[in-house]
């Protein structure tokens, strides 16, 4: 596949726009109880050293998270989560987008990805 030099000054540029975006999440969502926190993120241009001499590397540092999940979907198929349970759940889910959306996240992404701490039941 050819690349215009053009093409490829959109592709880094929408690349870097894009982790930039990821960053700032992550910072915005740090300490909320909900996802690992932010510690550090570096923007680094690769040379003769990387495999990509010339090219991009976007790092993001993050604590890890010390909590076990599992995926919701993934849960109920193998009969270890009841229907009964997604009331709860599903308060917990509403509860930590009002805390992204007092941070300052407007968009949400929902989908069968969602986990869950089985202890708690908490995203």
């Amino acid at each position: 596949m050819h690349c215009e030099p053009s093409d490829l000054a959109g592709y880094r540029s929408r690349g870097l726009q894009l982790f930039r975006e990821e960053v700032d999440q992550f910072k915005q969502a740090t300490s909320s109880g909900y996802t690992p926190d932010y510690i550090v993120d570096a923007e680094l241009q690769q040379d003769d050293r990387y495999e990509y001499p010339g090219g991009y590397l976007g790092i993001l540092i993050l604590s890890k998270n010390p909590n076990y999940t599992v995926n919701v979907r993934d849960a109920m198929l193998a009969h270890e989560l009841k229907r009964s349970d997604l009331k709860l759940l599903t308060k917990r889910w509403e509860e930590m987008f009002r805390t992204f959306r007092g941070r300052g996240f407007r968009s949400f992404a929902i989908d069968s990805q969602m986990d869950y701490e089985p202890d708690t039941k908490r995203p």
